[in-house]
């Protein structure tokens, strides 16, 4: 590539970022109510960034017609590293616009990941630097940041989508977003097949993807959250099995696995810290509940956690047995207060 090609190639690196970033700001700028939404500049700025916009995949198409050549099939496509191959269902429903490229040698997609990877990186720390400066344009603080941030990988997931077929995205999505690097960690050195853990990446980015934009901390909004994050628990046990299971509570967090340290330790086996641990989310979700009941009176709301607490330790106490219940809520049971 020449010298004019290579700086031409580069300032239209530079657009594709601006533009990006523009877009997702756009985007979660909709999203704003009423006051918030008026904050935002629209009008002429707007009319000015879909002309460039237009005019740069003008330019673009008329380029890649023109310099887009065959290549070599070259070694072996590297997006389909780790790959056992067999019939898989796809990571998700792909939007129709979002066609994958099927006319792109492995050689050109590589390229083309390498390409949107490096756009949205640079995008994101630029919203870093502007919200850790105080110059971030978000009027909702910190959660509005964090929705813009989902919102940027959202529109990223689809521009892979116009880049690789579904198998393709799973793969990718299996290497690096943060449910495919969690079922890695917690399963890569395990017993679990493959296909085990497709299914429970599938389960977890089902979730994430739900509950991506949700950054709401009333009662009704976290009951919803933790029911379907239970939901999704329960499925991957399904799947799992018992064994695996346990492995995969042990790298999600550390509550787990002091549980489970104490029960053995106790000469008990890790069902008990399983039921232990089931007791604990059923605790949760009933606060919960209670806590989205209305009409009751403070006294009421107060006898009705009292009657939630002792039923839970009576649980544990079946559980664990009279001589380690005690030490438990001293080690391990801190979520379960005393009456």
């Amino acid at each position: 590539m020449c010298a004019r090609q290579a700086r031409a190639a580069h300032a239209e690196n530079g657009i594709a970022v601006r533009t990006r970033l523009a877009r997702a700001r756009n985007e979660f700028a909709g999203r704003l109510p009423g006051r918030q939404r008026a904050r935002v500049k629209i009008g002429s700025r707007l009319t000015w960034m879909i002309a460039v916009t237009v005019m740069v995949a003008a330019a673009w198409w008329w380029n890649h017609r023109r310099s887009v050549r065959p290549v070599d099939a070259g070694p072996a496509d590297p997006l389909s590293a780790g790959r056992t191959g067999g019939g898989r269902s796809p990571a998700g429903s792909i939007p129709p616009s979002a066609s994958p490229r099927t006319s792109l040698s492995p050689r050109e997609k590589a390229a083309r990941l390498g390409q949107i990877k490096s756009d949205y990186d640079e995008i994101r720390a630029k919203l870093s630097a502007e919200f850790a400066a105080g110059r971030s344009n978000n009027p909702g603080g910190l959660n509005a940041f964090l929705r813009q941030l989902a919102l940027l990988e959202r529109e990223k997931r689809q521009d892979l989508a116009a880049v690789l077929d579904p198998a393709e995205l799973e793969d990718f999505e299996m290497r690096e977003t943060a449910s495919g690097q969690l079922v890695q960690r917690s399963l890569g050195g395990s017993a679990a097949t493959e296909e085990q853990r497709r299914a429970v990446f599938r389960a977890q980015r089902g979730f994430e993807e739900k509950f991506a934009l949700t950054f709401d901390l009333t009662a009704p909004s976290l009951l919803e959250r933790e029911a379907s994050r239970l939901a999704t628990e329960e499925n991957i046990r399904s799947v799992l099995g018992d064994a695996l299971f346990v492995e995969w509570l042990n790298a999600e967090g550390p509550e787990f696995g002091r549980i489970n340290t104490f029960v053995v330790k106790h000469g008990l086996t890790t069902d008990a810290a399983l039921n232990v641990w089931r007791t604990r989310n059923d605790l949760t979700i009933r606060r919960l509940e209670l806590a989205v009941q209305s009409g009751l009176s403070p006294a009421e709301v107060k006898q009705a956690q009292a009657a939630l607490t002792r039923g839970a330790g009576e649980r544990i106490f079946a559980i664990l047995g009279p001589g380690v219940t005690e030490t438990a809520r001293q080690e391990v049971l801190s979520w379960l207060p005393r009456n």
